[in-house]
């Protein structure tokens, strides 16, 4: 029973593209079957389809946003390891860890900026057909009028939600970017963390109190803080391969002879960088001082999801 829930409950494996692995988050199933069942019960049928196709192109739109962060990843040269794709838009793990991360703050940006083009391209199409545009709530007729009008609002609030300083958002990773600009990362990420789990307790209170019309800011407010404390989880542990930090307990980890291993996949285009780079090829994360590599590690027993 464990093990099926542990399946139940653990991203799929989709495909790679450009040396990323492309995951599904569990939620992105469960999801659209709860929005259904929940409407069924709620509103008409018409109502119901609707927000079901809704939740579908969303996902769309969600697809668009990790696509157009692979591409600036790929123009700035900063590797992608996985993207897990959830219904908010997704979790990158990214192929290089810098302690001066210019290029992740160009990548983050491009989270909201990609919502926007969106609604962009649907406003414009209102517009060419000389269609309103103010929010169409009350009924589910015209049907694809409605659909893109409120697909229209719905990337307007996804850009809006991506600059939100808090993990897993974009505003998340350009706010301990920026930090980490002069501040080493994983205090930039303790701060990170703690600012999340803040902005989940002011999403945890009006979900609480309106739990009939907003019920979902309280899932909102749990994955925040949960995605906080994870990133803070997995900066302490890159930190601890560099540096042993007191009190953070290392899993297994091989040292392995650096110069066999290292490829041109994994080397930094910085002269003097230092962090830590993903090998692909080799699935090692490579530890870097001044632009030389002193170590190769392989972290026995690391999740992959």
């Amino acid at each position: 029973m464990e093990a099926s829930n542990a399946l139940l409950f653990r991203s799929l494996f989709i495909g790679r593209l450009k040396n990323a692995d492309i995951l599904l988050h569990w939620s992105m199933w469960v999801l659209p079957l709860f929005i259904l069942v929940r409407a069924f019960f709620l509103y008409s049928l018409d109502e119901a389809l609707l927000q079901v196709a809704l939740t579908v192109g969303l996902y769309a739109c969600v697809v668009i946003h990790e696509l157009t962060l692979l591409l600036i990843a790929r123009r700035v040269g900063l590797g992608i390891r996985s993207i897990t794709l959830n219904p908010i838009g997704g979790y990158t793990r990214l192929a290089e860890v810098s302690e001066r991360p210019w290029k992740e703050i160009r990548m983050a940006i491009a989270g909201p900026a990609s919502h926007l083009l969106i609604a962009g391209l649907i406003s414009g199409g209102f517009v060419a057909f000389d269609l309103p545009l103010n929010p169409l709530f009350e009924t589910a007729q015209p049907f694809l009028e409605t659909f893109f009008n409120r697909l229209f609002w719905l990337n307007l609030l996804l850009a809006v939600l991506h600059i939100i300083p808090a993990f897993p958002l974009d505003g998340g990773r350009l706010f301990r970017a920026s930090l980490a600009l002069s501040a080493r990362r994983l205090r930039a990420t303790e701060v990170a963390a703690l600012l999340s789990s803040f902005v989940a307790l002011m999403f945890l209170i009006p979900g609480m109190v309106w739990m009939n019309s907003i019920w979902w800011l309280i899932a909102f407010g749990i994955v925040i803080h949960v995605c906080g404390q994870q990133e803070l989880m997995s900066v302490r542990y890159f930190a601890s391969i560099q540096q042993q930090i007191p009190g953070v307990e290392l899993r297994s980890t091989v040292t392995l002879p650096v110069d066999q291993l290292l490829d041109e996949d994994a080397r930094p285009d910085e002269p003097d960088f230092n962090g830590l780079t993903w090998n692909p090829k080799n699935r090692l994360w490579i530890v870097w001082r001044d632009g030389q590599p002193v170590s190769a590690n392989a972290l026995v027993g690391e999740s992959e999801n």
